[in-house]
């Protein structure tokens, strides 16, 4: 082992480093320098928060596009079920759901009630529906209208009715850009 006159001694996992300085001073201006490393300035700091926005920014965008999504095929297998019902139940007791002209279901509880089924009332969709001379519509309106899926019976078709749906359904008559 060797013993430096004035030494900084840093060990490793199995060697030694001794680091000789001539003087205090340049004892004390080596041991200066590895101090005065005060670590990141705020604008590195600044620079960071806004790069780690902008990537989050990005992927909340993108999880909520797939959330609509995923809320609109969810939207076209509860009309899907429906229309199931309202055919079942048109064969069954040779009548329409709502059975008189003009007349309309205005929440999923009503619908659930009429057809006797059960889909759970989801919390951003509103489902509807109308008899409009004896062809029944239903609707699932997302949001208060950001779009609108509506299924009848006259087609059995299903289509983006009003707004921008965002999986443009196949053979949409309604609005698919």
């Amino acid at each position: 082992m060797r013993v430096c006159p004035l030494q900084l001694w840093s060990s490793a996992s199995d060697s030694t480093i001794c680091y000789v300085f001539d003087s205090p001073e340049e004892k004390a201006g080596f041991l200066k320098k590895l101090s005065n490393n005060s670590g990141i300035t705020i604008l590195e700091i600044i620079v960071a928060g806004f790069i780690i926005s902008v990537l989050m920014t990005s992927a909340l965008m993108g999880w909520q596009k797939t959330i609509e999504f995923a809320e609109e095929r969810r939207a076209v297998a509860d009309l899907k079920l429906i229309l199931s019902a309202q055919i079942v139940h048109a064969v069954k007791y040779n009548a329409l759901v709502p059975p008189d002209r003009g007349a309309s279901l205005r929440s999923i509880d009503e619908i659930n009630a009429a057809l006797k089924i059960n889909i759970p009332a989801p919390k951003n969709i509103e489902y509807q529906c109308h008899n409009i001379n004896n062809i029944v519509s239903c609707d699932a309106i997302y949001r208060g209208g950001k779009w609108i899926v509506r299924a009848n019976t006259y087609r059995n078709e299903y289509y983006c009715h009003i707004g921008n749906c965002p999986a443009c359904l196949p053979g949409a008559l309604g609005g698919c850009p």
